[in-house]
């Protein structure tokens, strides 16, 4: 059962409207209750939408570029072999000296 966290909240909002005006008055744990009620239902709301977030795109935690959630992953494995802050960058940069240097020293030997 899908609850309207939103409709649920307004609700409250609007109760506590009516305390704020005087028109009717609530004890302290009443209000305590309410304001409970409120701060959890906002936190619920926000963790609804982050993890609306996380289903529906994935992100490279290297430098933040985000892409939509597809099949078989090959957007965002894509963008990893062309992202310039990833770590692989550093190990085929390293991989190019070094079959350098043994390009030289083969080259010297001969």
């Amino acid at each position: 059962m899908q609850v309207d966290l939103q409709a649920h909240l307004a609700d409250i909002d609007d109760v506590l409207a009516i305390y704020a005006r005087g028109t009717h008055t609530i004890d302290a744990n009443g209000y305590a209750a309410m304001m409970l009620a409120r701060t959890a239902l906002r936190r619920a709301i926000a963790a609804e939408a982050e993890l609306k977030q996380l289903k529906s795109g994935t992100y490279c935690a290297y430098c933040g570029h985000t892409e939509p959630i597809d099949g078989d992953g090959e957007r965002i494995a894509e963008h990893i072999r062309t992202c310039e802050k990833h770590p692989m960058r550093a190990v085929e940069a390293r991989v190019k000296e070094l079959e350098a240097e043994i390009a030289n020293l083969r080259d010297s030997a001969y």
